[in-house]
C-alpha cells in the first residue's frame, strides 16, 4: 500500500491514506453541497484502502447537516475542512480532502463535479459503504 500522509493547517488532526490505487487514477470528488463549495473541497477515496484520522489535542470538531448523518472534520484551531465520515452498522467509512495531503499533486484526475441531492438515506449508504474508505479515528495518538 502507498502511504500518503497530511493534515490540517496547524498540524493538529493528522490523516494517513493508504491505498494500492495508482493515485493518478483515483477520482477527485468535487461535491456541489453548499458545505464542499464553500470549502472547495476536492474528495478522494479508495475502498480497498484505509484512512486514519489522528487527533492529537482534541482540535477535530464535527459538523453535521442535511439528512445528519456525516460528520464533516474540521479542525478547531486552523479551521481546515480534512474529511468526512459515516458511522453504518458498526463501521466507520471515510473521504479525505485531497488540499489536506503532503503529496496532493499526486492526485491528478481532474475533479469530477458530484450533485447527491436526489439521493435518500437508503441510496446514500450504500453508495458510501461501496465506495468509501475504511476508517479508524485514533484520539491523542501522534503519527511517526
Amino acid at each position: 500500500m502507498r502511504r500518503y500522509q497530511g493534515g490540517c493547517h496547524c498540524g493538529a488532526v493528522k490523516v494517513v491514506f493508504e491505498t494500492d490505487a495508482d493515485p493518478a487514477g483515483l477520482e477527485v470528488r468535487a461535491c456541489n453541497c453548499g458545505f464542499c463549495t464553500r470549502h472547495s473541497a476536492r474528495t478522494v477515496t479508495d475502498s480497498a484502502g484505509t484512512l486514519v484520522l489522528h487527533d492529537t489535542d482534541g482540535a477535530a470538531q464535527t459538523y453535521r447537516f442535511a439528512m445528519g448523518i456525516t460528520d464533516f472534520i474540521l479542525c478547531r484551531h486552523c479551521g481546515c475542512y480534512i474529511g468526512a465520515l459515516m458511522d453504518d452498522d458498526g463501521e466507520t467509512f471515510g473521504i479525505v480532502n485531497r488540499r489536506m495531503l503532503d503529496e496532493r499533486a499526486v492526485f491528478t484526475s481532474p475533479a469530477t463535479s458530484r450533485d447527491y441531492s436526489a439521493e435518500n438515506e437508503t441510496g446514500r449508504r450504500a453508495r458510501r459503504r461501496a465506495t468509501w474508505t475504511p476508517v479508524t479515528w485514533s484520539r491523542d495518538v501522534d503519527v511517526a
